[in-house]
């Protein structure tokens, strides 16, 4: 059977072993997403058109090569168009989704104290109070001391101070493991005590969420064709165990004394 060492040896070595191989998986790769466009019509009047493209995610390794930790550079180019006499803004950044995040984490033990007891020790099978002791049913031919259980004088018996106690002669049945009646053998006082730490690590798993990254926003102007071009924005996720997920979006919000209004297209989910 497995020692709590080894299993805990096991489970971490499990955990790293998913993150390794996460990790393995996210060579670099550039991979190009299509594009999306929307047009509205507007209660302010005429109608607003949102879109991107050109869109494109270089999935590379992380620098600290660590599994649980995912980087990309994304390039795109958001526009948007308010036909309408209004006002507003264009708006492009990406939602990032973590299935499981691991939290802060312990690392500690819950350790056992093991004290042997000596086979000839005061409490030991072989002692005076144990089964095989002079005061035990097993001792050697005590059938064949007369009414040995309820003998009178018992420490007066013949030879007494002869009989095999805690590891030596005990003198008059009260030896302290040794020979006569101070004795002088071994001191069962000086077993070691034996630990098992038992070491415990503890990992805070917590439920996924999504977050969301503003690239950067551009104020707009009626009836011009206003765009965002991003290039190689450097989108991180620390401390993320399984799936990470990528979907990018673009909103242009329209503002007019009477009505606000928006639109918005969102990108193909792709993973890290």
């Amino acid at each position: 059977m497995p020692s709590k060492l080894t299993k805990v040896a096991l489970v971490v070595g499990s955990v790293l072993g998913v993150a390794m191989s996460s990790m393995a998986s996210a060579q670099a790769e550039v991979i190009s997403m299509p594009s999306h466009e929307k047009s509205f019509a507007s209660p302010i009047g005429g109608d607003i058109m949102v879109g991107s493209r050109d869109e494109t995610i270089n999935r590379i390794a992380p620098l600290n090569m660590v599994g649980t930790t995912r980087e990309a550079f994304v390039t795109t180019t958001a526009y948007g168009q308010i036909n309408a006499a209004a006002t507003g803004k264009l708006k492009v950044g990406y939602h990032v989704g973590c299935a499981v995040t691991i939290g802060t984490g312990t690392l500690g033990a819950t350790p056992d104290l093991i004290i042997p007891i000596p086979l000839n020790g005061p409490n030991g099978p072989n002692g005076p109070v144990g089964p095989n002791g002079p005061n035990g049913n097993n001792y050697p031919n005590q059938p064949n001391f007369p009414n040995f259980p309820n003998y009178p004088n018992r420490p007066n018996w013949p030879n007494w101070p002869n009989a095999n106690w805690n590891n030596g002669n005990g003198g008059n049945g009260n030896g302290n493991n040794g020979n006569g009646n101070n004795g002088n053998g071994n001191n069962v006082n000086n077993v070691p005590i034996l630990v098992n730490p038992n070491p415990v690590v503890t990992l805070n798993l917590q439920a996924g969420e999504v977050a969301e990254v503003e690239l950067a926003e551009k104020e707009m102007i009626p009836g011009k064709l206003i765009q965002i071009v991003v290039r190689d924005f450097h989108i991180k996720v620390d401390t993320c165990t399984g799936p990470v997920t990528l979907r990018q979006f673009a909103y242009v919000y329209a503002t007019s004394p009477e009505v606000d209004d928006s639109g918005a297209v969102f990108g193909d989910p792709t993973w890290l």
